[in-house]
């Protein structure tokens, strides 16, 4: 693991140096705020000149896990005649499938769960700067 003091991953050296002493052609950048880690990064990246990179937003990530829980909140105030662990239950359950959807969507883009090959349109049209 690579920590970060900035919103771009590369705010620390260690990790430009571990891209280009590995020749990291391709990356799949995951994260959860397109607007702002993903886009520093991906200026970073391009700026300087490592790699060409597929982007992808998952604020949607947050939005699944939002709205199991939201289904829970609104199963616990409309079941309030019934013991309260069982309206605990209402609101646990739906956020923790919220969290295994979310937890999936992000293995899937990652390559966990399957290979993910880039594909060849993209290869054919990005050209890597001189180095």
């Amino acid at each position: 693991m690579i920590a970060k003091a900035s919103p771009s991953a590369f705010s620390n050296p260690e990790l430009e140096q571990y891209f280009r002493s590995h020749d990291v052609q391709y990356i799949y950048m995951v994260g959860v705020f397109a607007e702002g880690c993903v886009r520093s990064t991906v200026i970073d990246l391009v700026d300087l000149a490592l790699s060409s990179c597929i982007a992808f937003q998952l604020v949607s990530v947050l939005g699944v896990v939002a709205l199991f829980t939201h289904l829970g909140f609104a199963a616990y105030w409309h079941a309030q005649s019934s013991p309260r662990v069982a309206r605990v239950l209402m609101i646990d359950l739906p956020s923790a499938v919220g969290v295994v959807v979310s937890l999936l969507i992000v293995m899937s883009l990652a390559g966990v769960l399957f290979s993910l090959e880039v594909p060849t349109q993209y290869k054919a049209t990005y050209v890597l700067p001189n180095r």
